[in-house]
């Protein structure tokens, strides 16, 4: 089998209402996760007990990091805004028709990080809010 391994710098990322290009971030990651509900019950006749559970909602959400760039506002802004924005992450810049997508709040854990020994750097949270989809 294959695999057309591809290396972690060719990414882009969008976000805004009209999917304004996030420059300067040099990390990236989107998780997703699941929702599970607790079903056991008493033990069975030989006293042992396993633990069962039933799948609930799906979730998902993201990090960046990366390099605070002076010359935009795109982050701030996002974090100060009370509803959700698009969100587009493809992993292949070259590749327009590979991407992943969905809606999220961003927050700022991270707005300035720096000192004299290193260069300024951020990191953003990503809240999905609703599906996370791929094309």
């Amino acid at each position: 089998m294959s695999v057309n391994a591809i290396h972690g710098k060719n990414a882009v990322v969008y976000m805004g209402s009209t999917a304004v290009a996030v420059g300067e971030q040099v990390d990236y990651a989107i998780n997703m996760d699941d929702d599970f509900a607790d079903t056991t019950t008493l033990p069975n006749a030989a006293g042992v007990v396993w633990k069962t559970q039933v799948k609930g909602p799906k979730g998902w959400n993201g990090k960046l990091a990366g390099k605070f760039d002076v010359t935009s506002t795109a982050l701030w802004d996002l974090a100060l805004q009370d509803g959700s924005t698009n969100f587009y992450l493809y992993p292949l810049a070259s590749s327009p028709t590979r991407y992943y997508y969905g809606t999220c709040f961003v927050t700022l854990p991270t707005l300035l990080d720096g000192g004299v020994k290193k260069d300024i750097t951020n990191a953003v949270t990503l809240s999905g809010t609703g599906a996370l989809s791929r094309n």
